[in-house]
C-alpha cells in the first residue's frame, strides 16, 4: 500500500511539473502545454490504473481492484478543460472559476429558482463561485460533478446538469437546471439520460437517485422518461419531494 500510494504522489507531481511547464511555455495545442499534459498524463494514469489490477490479482492474489478508483486517484491533481462526455446535442464539461458569471445568471431567474428554493433565492456570483469551486472538489475526489451544460452545434450556455453527493443519505443525486429560455426543447431529458448511462460506463457507483419539487411537473417527468424507478419521497432542504432511483446489479 505504501509503494502504491508513493506511486500516486509520484505520478501527481510529475503532472503538475508537466502542466507548470506548459502554462510557462504558453502551449496552446493540443500535444503541447497544458492541454498536452492533459492528455499524457490521462494516457499515463490509464495505463497504470489497468496494470496494477492484473499484477495485484496474478501476482499476490487480492481481491479485484477497482480500475476506475485508481485512475481517479491518480488523476485528481487535474480537472480537464475538454468535454467529459457528449449527448447528440450537448457538451458536458466541468465549470471552471470564470464561469460563475453565467451560472449567476443562471439561476438569476426567480421563476425558475423557485422550484429550487422555496424563498425565491437567486445567485450572486460569489457564491456561484463558491458552489463551482465545491463542484470541482467533487470531480476530484468522486469522479463526477454538476456539469456546465452547451450545445455542440454553437456552443451555447445551456444551463448545468450532472451529478453531486448527498451527504443526507449518502449517494450521487442526478440534477439539472436549464436556462428558461431553452425550456420546452428536450434538453434536461436527453442530459439526464446520457448522464445515466455515463455513470454506470464510468462505475463511478452501484446507484444514484433524482428529486423534484412535485408541482415541477416537467422535472418530475424527466426521471420517469429515462427509466428512474420511483421509490418515496424524500424530504430535502425541508420540502417533501417525488423521488427516484437508478441502479445496476453487480455479478
Amino acid at each position: 500500500m505504501r509503494d502504491t500510494q508513493q506511486l500516486f504522489r509520484k505520478t501527481r507531481e510529475s503532472g503538475a511539473k508537466d502542466a507548470a511547464h506548459g502554462l510557462r511555455a504558453g502551449g496552446t495545442q493540443k500535444n503541447s502545454g497544458v492541454e498536452g499534459a492533459c492528455y499524457r498524463r490521462t494516457a499515463e494514469a490509464r495505463a497504470v490504473a489497468w496494470f496494477f489490477p492484473a499484477v495485484l490479482a496474478a501476482g499476490f492474489g487480492l481481491l479485484p481492484v477497482n480500475r476506475h478508483k485508481i485512475e481517479r486517484q491518480i488523476m485528481a491533481f487535474q480537472i480537464p478543460d475538454l468535454a467529459v462526455t457528449e449527448s447528440d446535442r450537448l457538451s458536458f464539461s466541468v465549470f471552471a472559476p470564470q464561469d460563475a458569471p453565467r451560472l449567476a445568471g443562471l439561476h438569476s431567474d426567480p421563476e425558475g429558482e423557485r422550484y429550487l428554493f422555496r424563498d425565491g433565492m437567486v445567485w450572486s456570483e460569489a457564491y456561484a463561485a463558491s458552489e463551482i469551486a465545491k463542484w470541482r472538489q467533487t470531480f476530484a475526489e468522486r469522479g463526477y460533478s454538476k456539469f456546465k451544460l452547451t450545445r455542440k452545434s454553437d456552443g451555447a450556455f445551456l444551463g448545468r446538469a450532472g451529478f453531486g453527493f448527498d451527504e443526507t443519505y449518502g449517494v450521487a443525486e442526478l440534477g439539472y437546471t436549464i436556462a428558461r429560455a431553452e425550456w420546452g426543447k428536450g434538453y434536461a431529458t436527453e442530459a439526464a439520460a446520457r448522464l445515466a448511462r455515463w455513470f454506470f460506463e464510468e462505475d463511478l457507483d452501484d446507484r444514484f437517485i433524482a428529486f423534484a419539487v412535485p408541482e415541477n411537473a416537467a422535472s418530475v417527468a424527466v426521471p420517469r422518461k429515462i427509466g428512474m424507478r420511483e421509490i418515496a419521497p424524500l424530504t430535502v432542504k425541508g420540502i417533501v419531494c417525488a423521488s427516484f432511483e437508478m441502479g445496476v446489479e453487480r455479478g
